[in-house]
């Protein structure tokens, strides 16, 4: 909340801002989501410290933002694998648009980058590991069909005003 309003207010325009507000506070099942899974929270809230600070360094290029950057990168990777996937692109992103748009600066982004990764590498053991386990023995996730893919939207969209009444 705190970075949505006085941070991000400042770089990104109202509309931005008022959509994450809203979703922050109008959508009950994001309370109950925020409440029932405080990982998924933590994943969410250093993946969008990640996005701030990739705005900021690409603004104004200074050696704290790109420090705070990998710190929240690792961060984000250590928390959850799927955030770890979001930030890895967000770090993808910062390359090639260092390569395309900010050539003088493209090895100071490129060592940051190393940076992160050396920063992530004693998880990567772990994380080989749990996917060799699943790989062997299944996952808990369904697959994906248009009924689950339906049923995540139903679930994040559906407002409970009153007991007994669903809402949309």
């Amino acid at each position: 909340f705190y970075f949505v309003v006085f941070k991000a207010s400042k770089i990104l325009p109202r509309v931005v801002v008022g959509i994450a507000l809203l979703t922050l506070f109008c959508f009950g099942s994001f309370s109950e989501y925020a409440i029932t899974i405080r990982m998924y929270g933590f994943a969410m809230l250093f993946v969008f410290l990640c996005f701030y600070y990739s705005i900021q360094i690409i603004r104004y290029k200074q050696p704290r933002d790109f420090r705070l950057f990998v710190l929240y990168f690792v961060l984000a990777a250590l928390t959850h694998y799927f955030a770890l996937m979001a930030v890895a692109g967000l770090l993808l992103f910062m390359i090639l648009y260092s390569l395309v748009c900010e050539r003088e600066y493209f090895l100071t982004f490129y060592k940051y980058a190393v940076y992160a990764v050396i920063s992530y590498l004693p998880w990567l053991v772990v994380l080989c590991c749990q996917f060799a386990y699943l790989s062997s023995y299944g996952y808990w996730i369904p697959t994906i069909s248009t009924n689950s893919v339906a049923s995540i939207f139903k679930y994040v969209f559906s407002i409970k005003l009153i007991d007994g009444f669903d809402g949309i």
